[in-house]
């Protein structure tokens, strides 16, 4: 029998974003972008946290931003990447990283949600919440996001992440950010993220990596 405290799925989702994500993440810098993400400034990078809906579930999406090297990494998703920022993070997906796992890696709404259900909800998303925004806030420039990637170059990188934890995903990374920092690394870290993705076949993002480290004079 429903209790008449228990709350329609839409009021525990508004409660949800104003009380575990609006609540943490504004005063540390983010502002809301649509409905279900929130993004922050940080120097020559960006921060965003998503809430994302997956397969019934929802979950806590987390990206480090670099617009500027979307066509590079991902593509031509450019106008995808304005509105879904997170979604083409340079590095994201932490769930588990440095002995932290998550308190609420994901979680279901029911049709009626009970105040004790949503409360044990909202206090788990904070507490991940304001880690992976405190985590994130060491990547605020690309050299320093340059260095973290390439301290691991496994075929899979252990840490934790999902983006880029495949040796040629990172190294692709790498590779575009040394680009748009014209460091003298760039044509080295672009022939390596070639060699490293040539098992997938042509690419046309590495073409796209090569044409703009050429335009930067860092490659012949």
């Amino acid at each position: 029998m429903t209790s008449e405290q228990d709350l329609t799925r839409a009021t525990a989702l508004r409660r949800i974003k104003k009380h575990a994500f609006s609540e943490v993440l504004e005063p540390l810098g983010f502002e809301p972008l649509g409905t279900t993400t929130w993004c922050r400034g940080a120097g020559e990078l960006s921060h965003g946290i998503n809430l994302e809906a997956n397969w019934g579930s929802r979950q806590v999406k987390w990206g480090v931003l670099c617009p500027e090297t979307v066509p590079m990494v991902w593509g031509d998703y450019e106008k995808q990447a304005a509105k879904d920022p997170v979604s083409y993070a340079v590095l994201g997906d932490l769930t588990k990283w440095q002995g932290y796992d998550a308190v609420m890696p994901w979680f279901d709404l029911p049709d009626r949600v009970s105040p004790q259900q949503l409360e044990t909800i909202i206090d788990g998303l904070r507490a991940d919440i304001s880690w992976y925004a405190t985590w994130m806030e060491q990547f605020d420039t690309r050299r320093a996001l340059l260095d973290y990637l390439l301290q691991n170059r496994e075929p899979e990188d252990p840490r934790g992440f999902l983006m880029p934890s495949s040796l040629p995903m990172k190294l692709r990374v790498a590779a575009a950010l040394a680009v748009l920092d014209r460091d003298p690394t760039a044509g080295t870290l672009v022939e390596e993220a070639a060699v490293a993705s040539e098992p997938w076949g042509p690419d046309v993002r590495i073409d796209q990596l090569r044409s703009n480290a050429r335009a930067a004079n860092l490659i012949q």
